[in-house]
């Protein structure tokens, strides 16, 4: 009886490492969905994302008036770039103009 009641005791003693292995495996649909949307949450965190988007969207609602395009606004917040090239671009129509009306094309 009591070598019986010993290896039932371990057993129960082992159980939970056992169940505690399985668990992870078992992940609801729900779970894993969760999990994922804090990993995104996360990585987004990490390089600056939501930082960048909530400075962007402050500095559009303290616009008066509104721009005309919030998109390209947003967009010239966030990336310095977008403006270069804006102003690039800008530039080589007033090149194209140019060129244009010196062969006498409108």
């Amino acid at each position: 009886f009591f070598r019986v009641f010993i290896r039932c005791a371990r057993a129960r003693a082992r159980a939970p490492l056992l169940l505690g292995d399985m668990a992870g495996a078992g992940k609801t649909p729900e779970e894993e969905a969760y999990e994922r949307k804090q990993e995104y949450k996360a990585y987004l965190h990490k390089h600056g994302v939501i930082e960048a988007l909530n400075n962007a969207t402050v500095a559009l609602f303290e616009e008066s008036p509104f721009p005309e395009n919030p998109l390209a606004y947003i967009a010239r917040r966030i990336s310095p770039d977008y403006v270069a090239l804006e102003e690039k671009c800008r530039d080589l129509e007033g090149v194209v103009a140019s060129l244009k009306h010196s062969h006498g094309r409108k």
